[in-house]
């Protein structure tokens, strides 16, 4: 079903105390085998780093990197499991089983690490009762910070994170109800910023999240009407300044995924559901362009499921559904280029999902939002 094709993808940039760490190694997820794939020459190749299959996973949803404890951690659907690496993807392991909560969690659906302010803080949303968990010790104990199941109207998904530096905020995307939650205190305690549900139209969920530290906004993508909303006011108030549904000839219906592009400040947007189209935002999302219809291609791809920004080699990467494409675009996201095809794999991968670009970066300013420092 194509609604279980959604995707989160989370850019996280790697902070170390004291020193600069390099690494230009890019890692993303599949659906159909719970695969993990990886490349380290900007895309020109790549190789699959796990198979998780053999666990009842068939989609990996999300990544989060913790310099912290130089982590990079997994959120898997299917079982609620979130595995770790501690070799940059290279091998594997089971780190929290979910599934195993009373209730059950069926999925992580969005991770965040908050290097930018606390190193320690690792958040997951989890698919199933939405809800919110945290660790604080590089994965050894996780501890359940918030239930939206027990809300009215009850939410079932924690679906996207956000970090307003400018304003010391943390949002929270959800469906059921196209909720934004806010915690000013990272992740101890939430509460209601907006309810999308109540818009006309009205919006079932948000799919994905991004700060744009440039410009100091907050963008969140919504479903079924492939909406893009802002705050620039740390989620005080939102409003709409995208309508993708209006687009012709191939209107969108949901925005699956938004990146930052820290050195030229664009937004790059991944729309689909049955047009599979990439549109750039060079002003914090009040005026957008398309530049990719990947619709158009053949195969047709009818979605783009995941993105992410590779600072390193200031490069945006998405995925797509239908064929598992992989797309890099090397000039803020005009022109894109094919770089592997995971449906010529065997086993056929037909989307991909978690997205996650590793980086050199230092300890960033706060004061500005900028999340890591890149060397030309």
């Amino acid at each position: 079903m194509k609604r279980l094709f959604s995707i989160y993808a989370i850019l996280t940039f790697l902070f170390l105390t004291g020193q600069v760490w390099a690494s230009n190694s890019v890692l993303v997820g599949t659906g159909h085998d719970g695969q993990i794939w990886g490349s380290s020459d900007a895309g020109s190749s790549w190789s699959m780093k796990k198979d998780i299959s053999d666990s009842s996973c068939k989609i990996i949803y999300c990544f989060a990197y913790s310099p912290k404890f130089d982590k990079i951690f997994a959120g898997l659907h299917g079982i609620g499991e979130i595995w770790a690496s501690i070799d940059e993807g290279e091998t594997w392991s089971l780190n929290k089983d979910l599934g195993d909560e009373s209730p059950p969690q069926g999925a992580i659906r969005a991770m965040i690490c908050l290097n930018h302010i606390n190193p320690d803080r690792i958040l997951a949303g989890t698919y199933g009762d939405g809800q919110i968990w945290s660790t604080d010790n590089g994965g050894s104990n996780w501890t359940m910070r918030k239930d939206l199941s027990d809300e009215f109207p009850s939410q079932t998904q924690v679906k996207s994170f956000a970090y307003d530096s400018d304003h010391n905020k943390l949002f929270a995307g959800t469906a059921g109800n196209a909720q934004i939650w806010v915690s000013s205190n990272n992740g101890d305690t939430w509460s209601l910023s907006i309810d999308l549900s109540d818009k006309s139209p009205s919006q079932t969920g948000i799919s994905t999240m991004c700060y744009n530290s440039h410009h100091n906004v907050v963008l969140a993508g919504t479903n079924p009407d492939a909406q893009v909303w802002s705050s620039r006011d740390g989620g005080s108030s939102w409003i709409l300044v995208k309508d993708f549904s209006d687009e012709s000839p191939h209107p969108g219906d949901r925005v699956y995924t938004l990146s930052y592009d820290s050195e030229s400040h664009v937004v790059m947007a991944g729309l689909g559901y049955h047009y599979g189209t990439i549109w750039v935002s060079p002003d914090g999302g009040r005026a957008w362009t398309k530049k990719k219809d990947l619709y158009d291609e053949s195969p047709s791809q009818c979605s783009v499921l995941g993105s992410t920004y590779d600072s390193y080699n200031d490069m945006f990467f998405v995925i797509t559904q239908e064929n598992g494409q992989i797309w890099a675009s090397s000039d803020n996201g005009d022109t894109w280029t094919l770089k592997k095809d995971l449906s010529n794999e065997s086993p056929s991968q037909t989307a991909g999902f978690g997205f996650i670009a590793t980086i050199e970066a230092s300890y960033p300013s706060t004061k500005n939002g900028r999340q890591g420092s890149r060397s030309r």
